[in-house]
């Protein structure tokens, strides 16, 4: 038995070198571990003591211009700038000017300014308002105003300023989140450089808000009240034209006395004012006439 397996030791042998040999190629390198591990340990501080620049900063805040774009805010109000003009014709202005006035008053109006004109008798010939009126009752005053006397023009204009109002509410939405965000990194910030950066972006974004928010004051002042300009003259009688020869002489004869008399009221009217002077001046005059007579010398012949 011992001879017949005699030749086969030799690859018995042979396989069991190579197993031995496979196995330890298989088999984990156990100091290769603490050197992986090693590497590992020294790359993690590197990430983590990495500077933080003021762009890095920007872009943890979403200071980008795409943040802007993805705000949106629903239009869920109407704003509407109206402003309207109305031409009067009166007999009267005055009467008509204090009408406009109560009218202006019992829709919670106020007048925002107003010009007068006198005439050469001391009555209004013209008056001028500029009205402002809540939004809801301009129509309303429009109406009563222009019943008050014979219109001569009425002009009404419209804008709509819904989306541009809401357009800087969201902007504003967005450019004050981003200031929040920056004045928490400012209290975190520890950096000179980093400070001053922050401050700078924050000092543009301020002008930024200020602007908007002044537009939207602007806006919601013109929308909740609205304008009426109201213009009120004097009616005036045309004069008659004469239709022949006769009717034009007395025509220019009429229009040369009333000249004339009105030129005499208004010498006399003068003469009445200046009364007491041309009285002293007269005395002084006749003092000094009769002084000068005494002084002459008598006549010898």
């Amino acid at each position: 038995m011992r001879r017949r397996f005699l030749p086969f030791l030799p690859i018995v042998g042979i396989i069991l070198l190579l197993l031995l040999m496979a196995g330890c190629a298989g088999a984990p390198r156990e100091d290769a571990a603490p050197e992986v591990m090693e590497d590992a340990d020294m790359s993690a501080p590197e990430e983590e003591a990495a500077p933080e620049t003021p762009e890095k900063r920007k872009r943890e805040a979403g200071l980008d211009n795409n943040l802007e774009d993805n705000e949106e805010v629903p239009a869920n109000e109407e704003m509407i700038i109206r402003e309207g003009t109305v031409q009067l014709v009166a007999d009267e202005v005055e009467k008509v000017a204090g009408e406009v006035r109560n009218l202006t008053e019992q829709y919670d109006g106020y007048v925002e300014n107003s010009t007068f004109q006198e005439g050469e008798t001391g009555t209004f010939r013209t008056a001028q308002y500029k009205l402002r009126v809540p939004a809801e009752s301009f129509n309303s005053l429009l109406d009563d105003i222009s019943a008050l006397a014979r219109v001569e023009k009425e002009q009404i204009s419209t804008e709509d300023v819904t989306e541009e109002y809401v357009d800087l509410r969201a902007r504003l939405e967005v450019l004050e989140a981003q200031e929040g965000r920056l004045m928490d990194m400012y209290d975190e910030a520890e950096d000179i450089e980093d400070l001053l950066a922050i401050e700078e972006e924050l000092l543009r974004l301020r002008q930024k808000i200020e602007s908007i928010q002044g537009r939207m004051n602007y806006l919601e002042r013109v929308t909740t009240y609205s304008t009426l300009h109201v213009s009120i003259r004097q009616r005036m009688e045309a004069t008659p034209q004469p239709e022949n020869v006769g009717e034009e002489f007395l025509f220019r004869f009429q229009e040369g006395w009333r000249i004339f008399t009105s030129t005499v009221v208004s010498v006399t009217g003068g003469l009445l004012q200046v009364w007491p002077f041309i009285l002293i001046l007269a005395g002084v005059g006749f003092l000094v006439w009769k002084a000068r007579r005494n002084r002459k010398p008598p006549d010898n012949t």
